[in-house]
């Protein structure tokens, strides 16, 4: 294992790439997918609503929850009676209830996907950042402002993690640039360029950290029991699905652009070792170090005195 402060060289983030975009094209389809499955349902319930109901249809099937649905919609199945005749009236509300149950539970399967995805997604993610950022002081460009764990660590922190990821790529690209010059060690800060794909991709994640089906159901909109609000907050989360879609699409064209990006650089540059400074000394460390290892002075002649100390007249004073 490559310790810290070993020299190292550019390693190529070729086969992350690959895996990288093969689960964020299953993250692309799943939320296109949770996206149809809000809008048939936001239409399914719309329907419902033309029919004269008011309330969402309950989550189960237990009797008192049909009979009490029933009752409050006015549909004539409100004894347990008729439920177990499995009268007209009764069969239309198990319908709508497993029709809407089956559409739900679809959203849910997927959209739990998703978080699934998010969390395998993070690991290659993680390691082009993390891998792209140390390739940086190998293409001769020096004095990041974000260390390859940093530029890592951002994502994972709440709110910040809205500008500094995009902060940090942003540099990254920077560095990358193969226009920029390899002889003056910050030139790239000055003449390196981020491509608008990056910027893209900066305003896709942020979109889909604000506004998501976690933050349109938690933050902007609370369904409820009735329809309409069911309906709105379905709506809200199509547009929501669609931002996490093209997140993932933006992610897979940044990092590809930034692979090409520092794949040209690294032919330009050549095979370059690059040697990172040893950590700056902690001189508050070293001053207490230095003053533990100092010999302590012997201090000569009693310092209090004892029970021998005492005279025989108990004057203190010995003889």
């Amino acid at each position: 294992m490559q310790a810290r402060y070993d020299p190292y060289r550019y390693e190529s983030n070729g086969n992350t790439l690959g895996w990288l975009s093969a689960f964020l094209g299953v993250w692309i389809a799943l939320s296109l997918a949770l996206m149809l499955n809000d809008w048939s349902t936001a239409n399914h319930l719309e329907e419902l609503s033309s029919g004269g109901l008011v309330y969402t249809p309950p989550g189960d099937i237990y009797p008192e929850t049909i009979t009490s649905y029933s009752e409050a919609e006015g549909l004539n199945c409100d004894t347990t009676e008729e439920l177990v005749e499995l009268t007209a009236a009764c069969q239309r509300v198990i319908d709508i209830q497993r029709d809407f149950g089956s559409r739900r539970d679809r959203g849910n399967l997927m959209f739990a996907g998703i978080v699934v995805l998010l969390i395998v997604i993070s690991f290659p993610f993680s390691t082009f950042v993390h891998r792209a950022s140390r390739n940086v002081p190998t293409l001769k460009s020096f004095g990041q402002r974000f260390s390859a764990d940093s530029a890592v660590i951002w994502f994972f922190v709440p709110l910040a993690n809205v500008v500094r990821p995009a902060q940090a790529v942003m540099e990254i690209f920077r560095g990358s640039d193969p226009s920029a010059s390899t002889h003056e060690e910050e030139d790239w800060k000055r003449s390196g360029g981020v491509p608008l794909i990056a910027y893209l991709w900066a305003l896709a994640f942020g979109a889909a950290v604000l506004f998501n089906p976690v933050t349109v159901q938690r933050i902007y909109f609370r369904p409820g029991d009735t329809i309409a609000g069911a309906i709105s907050t379905l709506e809200t989360s199509f547009w929501s699905d669609i931002v996490l879609a093209i997140a993932g699409l933006s992610a897979i064209l940044m990092a590809m652009a930034l692979h090409r990006r520092q794949e040209a650089r690294r032919a330009k540059v050549g095979d370059f070792v690059y040697t990172p400074p040893p950590p700056e000394p902690d001189l508050i460390q070293q001053a207490r170090e230095e003053r533990r290892s100092r010999p302590r002075p012997r201090l000569e002649g009693r310092v209090g005195r004892g029970r021998d100390d005492v005279g025989p007249d108990g004057d203190g004073r010995p003889e």
